[in-house]
């Protein structure tokens, strides 16, 4: 009956910092995440780009085709 009592304990502590981290989280970088969802700014250029993948892929573009059209014209680039 106890361990049942602590694994209960363990799942709310688990919970319980999950939940600060992502708090804390969000209070760290809420200037950022407004900038970019209000304005599409990026800070980083590989945030750039995982967004001119993530276009590309929602436009059509396979999963595994990791090539970037955009950024050479006659073949692509490789992006990992």
């Amino acid at each position: 009956m106890t361990s049942a009592r602590a694994k209960d304990g363990a799942s709310l502590a688990t919970a319980l910092a999950v939940g600060c981290a992502l708090v804390l989280f969000l209070a760290l970088q809420h200037e950022r995440l407004l900038t970019v969802w209000r304005g599409g700014g990026f800070f980083d250029t590989d945030d750039a780009m995982r967004m001119a993948q993530a276009r590309d892929f929602v436009s059509g573009q396979n999963w595994y085709d990791m090539t970037q059209w955009r950024l050479d014209a006659l073949g692509g680039v490789f992006m990992h």
